[in-house]
């Protein structure tokens, strides 16, 4: 089996999941930040928590695409390159 596709494939099922668990904690976010901002509040200000929580979001979402998205699709255009010169 070709390693290329076979680590393309492994990159497009961890893009695929970890985008899943960042719309969870999306999710998440929009539901429960009133409940967490409660919680903090005596430690911050409900904005520092909802400020925070996006903050660690757009992180999470940046290592997503740097880590996952970006080889994966240099990884597929190295599979077609490798496939033109074949053939």
């Amino acid at each position: 089996m070709n390693s290329i596709k076979t680590l393309a494939t492994f990159l497009g099922w961890c893009t695929i999941i970890n985008f899943g668990f960042l719309l969870l904690g999306v999710l998440v976010w929009m539901l429960a930040i009133p409940y967490t901002s409660q919680l903090a509040a005596s430690m911050i200000s409900p904005h520092e928590v909802k400020v925070s929580f996006f903050n660690g979001l757009m992180i999470y979402r940046s290592g997503i695409i740097f880590f996952n998205l970006v080889p994966y699709i240099a990884l597929k255009i190295m599979d077609r390159a490798q496939a033109d010169v074949r053939n």
